[in-house]
């Protein structure tokens, strides 16, 4: 596009160079000259003409350029808004999955608690059985209450606190 406009002037510029140089030599007088320069008065309007048409021309593609404008960005921005909504409905479901994680994650601490409740009854479990199967065999006293305090020793290592009687 640069090319052709610098083309086009430079055209223009060697006619009217060419013209001076074929032209003015062949007038014999300043009279002639102004005579023939006249003459060209009517293609000097034609060319103004022709500039002003080009502007309208020129004004009127613009407009219709801007208005090619507008139309994107009034697409640009719906688009916009979509996205928007679904940045927001993104985030919602973010936070829902995080708080079931959460959730999930509580109950998880929950249940492991449990096992080990569970566990450490299972252990009391046992050793009341063994010990209690100790004092079975057991006919001294002494021996059985040697037997009670390493149970209640046991007992406490795993948390459970005994009330003497």
């Amino acid at each position: 596009m640069k090319k052709l406009i610098a083309g086009v002037f430079c055209l223009v510029f060697l006619l009217w160079g060419g013209s001076w140089y074929f032209l003015y030599p062949g007038m014999p007088g300043p009279n002639d000259r102004g005579q023939f320069g006249d003459s060209f008065g009517a293609v000097n309007s034609l060319f103004s003409g022709l500039a002003f048409a080009f502007v309208v021309i020129a004004i009127y593609m613009q407009n219709l350029d801007l208005k090619k404008q507008g139309e994107a960005l009034t697409v640009q921005q719906e688009e916009l808004k979509l996205q928007r909504e679904d940045l927001k409905l993104t985030r919602e479901e973010l936070r829902r999955t995080a708080d079931a994680q959460e959730k999930s994650e509580e109950e998880l601490r929950n249940q492991v608690d449990a096992l080990r409740d569970a566990a450490k009854v299972q252990a009391l479990t046992a050793l009341v059985n063994v010990h209690a199967a100790g004092y079975a065999r057991i006919s001294n006293p002494d021996k059985a209450l040697l037997c009670a305090d390493e149970l209640e020793k046991a007992l406490t290592g795993f948390g459970v606190e005994l009330l003497r009687r």
